[in-house]
């Protein structure tokens, strides 16, 4: 025990739910899915927001980041546009001529605290990236793209006003300031410089506030929150410690308040408890980590909430094997996402975003468009239906999905990948112009 005084919450417990079976079948997954999601929505209140036949493609775009350059010699670290409000539109209108029709953008440094990795609650568009006509221009340029300006304050390299990080940084156990380090994948040791500092618990009530206050002032009909989706800090502060607990739960008060006063709330990647207050979620992986020894993955997370919540898979251009991903993301009913930035990867070298190499939006476009041309003609028709089983053949290359809805049909999906192909009933697609690389058996 950590805390002071004992343990600050109030209550630990462990649910049991037996499943059996009404018809004498074998139980599988699909069952236990069908049990979770019915507790999300008896206990936790999730509601069905998806809409019936709606496709989207999802792309995160990458405004603004800190680079060091030199001007006579002189060093500086100064702001640097990577996806500016007008190239981003650009990129937009190349996709919709492509032939996509809805696309939800998930919009991320758009603000100059947030470029410089400060805490940012107030709608205040970067002169560096266009300014405040030509964000305005983004956001309202067309009904069937929504942009998501999402502001990630879940940690800060320097203070700001309201959020210092002597007095706004989260507590360890060992009464250190909690910062969250970067390691060397070479070598497995901490990077050199001052990592992030994670914003305390406490202050997670005044961000959800002022960004709610700013959004609906500029009356913007979207909001994201960034980390808070999926990640729990715990404070041990002597004078307001926070519990893993206890920050889940101002957390959901957040989302809730959100989901009351803006209409689309977006989520990366989200954790059960956001799941009722939130109508779109990206990264949603379609594959494990292969660290532990099991027989195969199977598309738990979406089993429970397809139909109910509109969801993306992991970026397929950040995928080490594209083509895998995609048709994992196809056989799990996932909308299609990807990364993507309009600065060449020589200007994301040395900076935050250099992980971004891969995501220049010339070398995407053209796929992401057929992808999702083909995804929207299979799976648009299902978008409201829940999953109801999910098949493997004996040799895991045959993907068989089932889609159910009261008062309708089933509609049964497979995918094979060894050939590329996709089959809806007697109608077979073919998915080769779909494929970036080759298919490996």
């Amino acid at each position: 025990v950590f805390e002071k005084n004992g343990i600050k919450t109030e209550r630990f417990g462990v649910r049991y739910y037996p499943v059996d079976s009404d018809n004498g079948e074998d139980l599988n997954y699909a069952d236990c899915a069908e049990v979770y999601r019915n507790y999300l929505i008896n206990n936790k209140g999730l509601t069905a927001k998806a809409q019936a036949n709606k496709s989207d493609l999802y792309v995160d775009l990458y405004g603004g980041v800190m680079k060091d350059t030199s001007i006579l010699g002189i060093p500086f670290n100064l702001k640097t546009e990577i996806t500016g409000f007008d190239q981003a539109s650009d990129i937009l209108d190349i996709l919709k001529d492509g032939g996509v029709d809805n696309i939800t953008v998930n919009y991320n440094d758009w603000t100059n605290d947030s470029i410089k990795n400060k805490i940012s609650t107030e709608v205040s568009p970067s002169g560096k990236l266009g300014g405040s006509s030509a964000f305005d221009k983004l956001i309202s340029k067309d009904d069937n793209m929504k942009i998501v300006p999402s502001m990630n304050n879940f940690k800060m390299d320097s203070g700001s006003w309201g959020y210092m990080t002597l007095t706004s940084t989260a507590i360890r156990v060992s009464n250190a300031y909690s910062r969250q380090s970067s390691y060397s994948p070479a070598f497995g040791v901490a990077e050199k410089g001052v990592s992030p500092a994670l914003l305390t618990p406490n202050k997670y009530s005044n961000v959800f506030t002022e960004m709610l206050e700013s959004y609906t002032d500029e009356k913007l009909t979207s909001i994201g929150f960034g980390d808070y989706s999926t990640k729990l800090v715990s404070d041990y502060s002597k004078k307001d410690p926070s519990s893993r607990s206890k920050t889940m739960n101002t957390i959901v008060d957040g989302y809730k308040s959100a989901s009351e006063k803006i209409s689309t709330v977006f989520a990366d990647g989200a954790n059960s408890y956001v799941l009722p207050y939130v109508t779109n979620v990206s990264n949603v992986p379609v594959y494990s980590s292969g660290f532990n020894v099991t027989d195969f993955d199977i598309p738990f997370y979406q089993m429970v909430i397809h139909g109910y919540v509109d969801y993306a898979s992991t970026p397929i251009n950040k995928s080490s094997n594209s083509d895998e991903t995609f048709l994992l993301s196809l056989a799990s009913g996932s909308q299609i996402h990807y990364d993507m930035t309009y600065a060449d990867a020589d200007t994301l070298q040395d900076t935050e975003y250099d992980d971004l190499y891969y995501s220049n939006y010339a070398g995407w476009t053209d796929l992401a468009a057929n992808q999702y041309k083909k995804v929207s003609s299979i799976l648009s028709g299902v978008s409201d239906y829940t999953i109801t089983k999910y098949e493997l053949s004996d040799d895991k290359n045959v993907l068989t999905t089932t889609y159910s809805k009261d008062g309708a049909s089933d509609v049964v999906i497979s995918v094979d990948k060894k050939n590329a192909t996709a089959t809806v009933g007697t109608e077979v697609y073919d998915l080769a112009d779909c494929i970036e690389g080759g298919l490996t058996e």
